[in-house]
């Protein structure tokens, strides 16, 4: 069996796990292998990278990567089945939609490199995502965020203390301890989903 038939078989695999965390990194794992001949190496980032960190818990539809959209890129995706479509890398088969929004990451952004099944692939730091999804909030006002920043604050406790200076720089720590006490009220009260939501949009509302 030829590679690029490989790994097409293995993205139709991964393409069917449920779990939606590990499909994102098994995604990665194949887009790896795929790039790694010429030496690129694609960062997963957006809410794919959210689906990694709370473990599926957040569902987003298309998987982001920073990476530049060369046309060696283009050509490793074509081979592996994708239809390109303005800015999206579409895969009429496994219901994948790839999208590289950026060449580089974001100056002072970082990355965190994570194992699957044996293959290195790179994710965006968590610290990183959290202020990219605490500017959504803010300042797209974009009600999911707020959710998705509750749950990586729930799933990890110490992350706050360690993002609140790059939070400050970024003009955001004001929704981030607003945040950080939703998340307490949640827990002692033990709000249900609808009344979290209700108190997401104020908080939006007083940005």
């Amino acid at each position: 069996m030829k590679k690029s038939d490989l790994l097409k078989q293995e993205l139709e695999e991964a393409s069917q796990i449920e779990e939606r965390g590990e499909r994102a990194l098994a995604i990665t794992a194949v887009l790896q292998k795929a790039f790694s001949p010429s030496h690129l190496y694609p960062i997963l980032v957006g809410g794919a990278a959210v689906e990694v960190y709370t473990q599926g818990l957040y569902a987003s539809g298309d998987i982001d990567y920073v990476l530049p959209t060369s046309d060696e890129v283009k050509s490793v995706m074509r081979a592996l089945g994708f239809k390109r479509e303005g800015r999206l890398f579409i895969h009429p088969h496994f219901q994948l939609i790839i999208e590289f929004p950026s060449s580089f990451l974001e100056e002072g952004e970082t990355y965190r490199e994570m194992e699957y099944r044996g293959v290195p692939v790179r994710v965006v730091s968590l610290e990183d995502l959290m202020i990219d999804r605490l500017n959504a909030f803010k300042w797209a006002r974009v009600s999911i965020e707020g959710q998705n920043i509750l749950l990586m604050l729930d799933r990890y406790p110490g992350v706050a203390q360690k993002l609140q200076a790059k939070a400050k720089k970024h003009d955001v720590l004001d929704v981030l301890k607003k945040l950080m006490q939703l998340k307490k009220k949640i827990e002692k009260e033990k709000l249900d989903q609808k009344q979290a939501t209700e108190l997401l949009e104020k908080i939006i509302r007083k940005s």
